[in-house]
């Protein structure tokens, strides 16, 4: 694609700037409030746009489309992931944000605090959800390196765009917070969704339809197309819960939810959250497969970049095809960079908050605001050296980080759902669940039975925390009894 993509992406790069730059003059300085939850005052058109943004991401655009290029039609149970993570969110989003305007929440340990009033429960859990965030960002980043080299044409070099990418991200994520996000999230989610519906019309056209497709994988890559077996479908039950349960309790997720103007915005956002998996992650998986009747051949860490290589065999026609190119790569970097600056401001919250101000409670909002701004560039270095060396594919990166944010769902979900949860409780079932899923990762153990290991891991959590509520429940009937 050369000069011309790289032209339409500086003038991209600038319009964010230039929308970072009115959040800054919107916000309102010093405030914690303003500067991480956009004053709590994101109605449903933006509400809706930052949800959709920040839930499809790098990950959706290269990892899903790679995974369904290398594992074929059963990838088609991603839709059924990605819709299970808002069905949740109905179950305990609209009480938890009337919790957090009540009391004033900024990040997830702030809930954590109020409802179990644990302090050192509520540290480890923002350790938690912070390994699992750098995990996210990480995978953005490397997903960012990828367009960067495809957008250009091989003329930026992958380092060059990581950097370039994450520096503007940094400026208008510090200059605005999250008013400045959730704006950019508005225009970066109508870029993907329309964006990937372009290069689907295209790629079929090319390729000729699923028909042609299948019919030569069945002799091919039989497979890809082969009824899923009963192991297959634990493991696709057990994916669905990990990420289900995984993404639900997203840190920059749930601050979305604190930052809903009010009930009604959030769950008129959720509702129609819900059918956005058949119209994005359902048309990425048609893409991943219909890829083999144009670039067969790519195995293992290679397909992650099926996409890039996709769209610059449809530039090489010229014409529409390189418009169309062009901007579904802009869509692309477009969704990467939504993800990114949401993680990235969801970090800085916790470390301001739930670090730094834990360590010197005498510092004013003005100046915890401050370290936040400067922990982003701190985290930003960070994240592009490890990205200069990708050690795994990104569907591997997001199950890692699943397997550790899976623990923190219980003490969340339930305890937004059942008062009778105790803090002994919850605190053992947070502990135990995290250490089995650490022992597990540290001795290589992916799956037993086709089940993730977070997932056994999470269960033993959920049980000890059932078994909590259920002698909390015993101990008060006893107690009117008496």
């Amino acid at each position: 694609m050369g000069s011309t993509a790289t032209i339409v992406v500086a003038v991209y790069l600038c319009v964010l700037l230039f929308i970072g730059w009115r959040g800054h003059r919107q916000s309102t300085a010093g405030s914690l409030h303003d500067f991480y939850l956009a004053g709590g005052n994101l109605g449903f058109i933006v509400l809706l746009a930052t949800l959709y943004a920040s839930q499809y991401s790098g990950n959706t655009f290269l990892g899903y489309t790679g995974q369904a290029y290398r594992i074929g039609f059963s990838w088609v149970m991603s839709v059924g992931m990605m819709m299970s993570v808002v069905l949740l969110y109905l179950t305990f989003a609209p009480s938890m944000h009337l919790l957090a305007k009540r009391h004033g929440f900024v990040t997830p340990s702030d809930y954590v605090r109020f409802r179990y009033g644990d302090r050192a429960l509520a540290s480890w859990v923002s350790a938690a959800m912070a390994i699992a965030l750098m995990n996210y960002l990480y995978a953005q980043f490397l997903a960012m390196g990828h367009l960067a080299v495809g957008i250009s044409g091989g003329q930026v070099p992958f380092w060059a765009g990581v950097i370039v990418l994450a520096g503007v991200i940094g400026i208008y994520e510090t200059l605005g917070g999250l008013r400045s996000v959730a704006w950019t999230d508005a225009l970066q989610g109508l870029l993907l969704l329309f964006g990937l519906m372009f290069v689907l019309v295209l790629v079929w056209q090319r390729a000729g339809s699923l028909t042609p497709i299948t019919e030569r994988l069945v002799v091919d890559s039989p497979e890809l197309v082969a009824v899923p077996s009963w192991q297959q479908c634990g493991r696709w039950m057990s994916s669905i819960v990990l990420l289900g349960l995984g993404a639900s309790v997203y840190p920059h997720a749930l601050q979305r939810i604190y930052a809903a103007r009010d009930s009604l915005s959030l769950q008129r956002s959720l509702r129609v959250m819900v059918v956005m998996p058949l119209v994005t992650t359902g048309v990425v998986v048609a893409i991943g497969i219909l890829a083999h009747g144009l670039i067969p051949g790519r195995e293992g860490i290679e397909a992650d970049r099926i996409m890039p290589e996709l769209l610059a065999a449809l530039a090489a026609d010229g014409g529409f095809g390189e418009i169309v190119s062009v901007l579904v790569m802009t869509a692309g970097l477009a969704a990467i960079m939504s993800t990114a600056d949401s993680a990235l401001l969801s970090l800085s919250s916790m470390f301001a908050r739930d670090f730094v101000a834990e360590v010197r409670p005498d510092l004013s909002e003005h100046r915890l605001a401050e370290i936040g701004k400067l922990s982003s560039w701190g985290i930003i270095a960070v994240m592009v050296l490890m990205s200069i060396s990708p050690p795994t594919t990104l569907w591997r990166l997001i199950e890692i980080k699943m397997e550790l944010l899976i623990q923190v769902a219980p003490l969340v979900i339930l305890g937004v759902r059942y008062r009778e949860l105790p803090a002994t409780a919850a605190r053992r079932g947070f502990i135990v669940g995290t250490v089995l899923a650490l022992i597990a990762f540290a001795l290589g153990v992916q799956r037993i039975g086709g089940i993730h290991a977070g997932t056994y891991a999470c269960a033993v959590n959920v049980a000890i925390c059932a078994w909590g509520i259920r002698g909390a429940r015993r101990s008060a009937e006893l107690h009117t009894a008496s």
